[in-house]
């Protein structure tokens, strides 16, 4: 039996907020990759008894952050959330970053995230 590998992706398209407004949602989704390109294939669920931390990075601090990890585990297998924390007006980009035993895709792993005043 051959396994693909798996890895995380983001599901939210690049956006714009402005300095003031609440915290946006970002949808992580766990994937199946395809073994040869490691393209993400398609959702599938974190295996069962496993609880995984994915953390995202923002390129610019300054303009926003992402606090808290997407979190998967028991009762969210396959797609959970992070919130983007706008700061000031400017431009990042928003990562995800490959927890340990994963695969990187070679896709689906930024976005571009724009804060107006």
């Amino acid at each position: 039996m051959v396994v693909d590998p798996s890895g995380f992706t983001i599901a939210t398209g690049n956006f714009t907020t402005t300095a003031a407004a609440a915290n946006t949602p970002i949808q992580v989704r766990a994937q199946r990759l395809d073994a040869t390109t490691l393209n993400a294939a398609e959702q599938q669920a974190v295996r069962g008894g496993l609880s995984v931390a994915v953390s995202l990075s923002s390129s610019n601090a300054n303009v926003g952050t992402v606090p808290a990890a997407a979190t998967f585990g028991p009762n969210v297998s396959s797609s959970s959330t992070a919130a983007f924390d706008p700061v000031a007006q400017g431009t990042t980009t928003v990562s995800v970053i490959t927890p340990t035993g994963f695969a990187t895709p070679s896709n689906q792993q930024q976005i571009v995230v724009t804060v107006n005043p």
